[in-house]
Parts: C-alpha cells; sequence; structure tokens
C-alpha cells in the first residue's frame, strides 16, 4: 500500500511521503486513490467543509486514519475519545473544529462519498452536520462528533453522523449533542456497534 501523511500546516504542493513533506488534508482527501493509507496527525484543523468522492476497491480500500500528535495509534479496540462531558480534544486525534453563531453550527464537517473508505480516529464538533458517509462498503471506526446543528429547538436541524450507503461498518464512535439527531442510518446491510449517542447540551 501506499503510505502518505497529513499534518494540521501540511501543503498540496508537498509529496506527503513523510511527516516532513506532509500533504494538507484536504488534499489528501482529494487525491489518495486505492490502496493509500493516509495517517492524519492528531491536531486543530480548524473550520474545515471537506469533500471526499474518490472510490477505493473491496481489495484496495482507501484509508483515512488519524494518530495523536506524535504519530502514535490507539491501542487495537480502543476509543480514544471523550466520553461524557470531557471536551474534544486536538491532542488526542485530529479535530475539525466549526465555528458557533449563537448556538447554531453550519455546514458538514466530512462528506464521504467514495465507496471502500475507511475512515477511522478522528474528530468533528460545532458543524450543522458533522460527518456524512455516502457510499457503499464504507468503514467508519472511532470516530467523535459534537455539538452541531440548532439548539433554539427550530430549525429541525443538527446530525452528528449520516450513513446513507449500503454494507457500512460503523464500530466504537461517540455522538454527543446532534440537536436534531445522533446518528441517521439510510442504508442497508450494515454492522453497527459501540456506538454511544448521549445528549447534554439542549
Amino acid at each position: 500500500a501506499e503510505v502518505r501523511y497529513v499534518t494540521p500546516d501540511g501543503s498540496a504542493s508537498a509529496d506527503g511521503r513523510t511527516a516532513s513533506t506532509a500533504w494538507s488534508l484536504e488534499h489528501a482527501l482529494a487525491t489518495a486513490g486505492p490502496g493509500t493509507v493516509v495517517f492524519i496527525r492528531g491536531g486543530d484543523y480548524g473550520d474545515l467543509r471537506l469533500r471526499q468522492s474518490t472510490d477505493g476497491r473491496a481489495d484496495a480500500p482507501i484509508r483515512f486514519i488519524g494518530t495523536d500528535p506524535s504519530w502514535a495509534l490507539p491501542a487495537p479496540g480502543a476509543r480514544a475519545s471523550v466520553s461524557g462531558t470531557e471536551p474534544v480534544d486536538p491532542g488526542v486525534m485530529p479535530l475539525l473544529r466549526g465555528v458557533l453563531s449563537g448556538n447554531r453550527g453550519s455546514g458538514t464537517a466530512l462528506q464521504v462519498d467514495g465507496d471502500h473508505v475507511h475512515v477511522e480516529n478522528v474528530q468533528v464538533a460545532r458543524y450543522s452536520i458533522g460527518f456524512d458517509f455516502r457510499g457503499s462498503h464504507q468503514v467508519m471506526r472511532n470516530l467523535v462528533s459534537d455539538h452541531h446543528g440548532d439548539f433554539s429547538g427550530r430549525p429541525y436541524e443538527g446530525w452528528g453522523m449520516f450513513v446513507r450507503g449500503d454494507h457500512a461498518r460503523v464500530e466504537r464512535c461517540f455522538i454527543r449533542d446532534g440537536a436534531a439527531e445522533g446518528i441517521s442510518i439510510r442504508g442497508s446491510d450494515g454492522v453497527y456497534r459501540d456506538i454511544e449517542v448521549v445528549g447534554i447540551d439542549g
């Protein structure tokens, strides 16, 4: 597999082959192809609205894997995320952090359209939609989605995670404060386990 690296200060003009020549996250999502593993260094990536559209293959998925700032991965089977009322922490996993207007988030943090795409160890907070997964045979593992939508009570807005494609696999995810819904599952024949959905605000 090809391996590429992403950091908060990475560049689209770099080759992404080492930590010192890392890609930007936007460029990684637009560029990575089948069989590529992209390691995303922990840190605050700010108010980004990102979309991934390239398909992987069953024998060569595209994998986006978050790490901590020292490039360490979570222990196998562990959920390296927040729980309860703990704040999201970019020192644990990469974080996309929207900007609230009042107590309302807007836009979508990360939309993934490609089939056979894996996203692991990523956090998003303060949007209208956190994660929007639209392809088939996608894997979502150890994701954190926090505080999305309009907490005034109207309109009906704010989703932690959409899963629209078939044959999804969603594991070890923590979803907190989706003003409308924590997780909305539209696809069929998926596997869903160890998903915690909680409401604190509102």
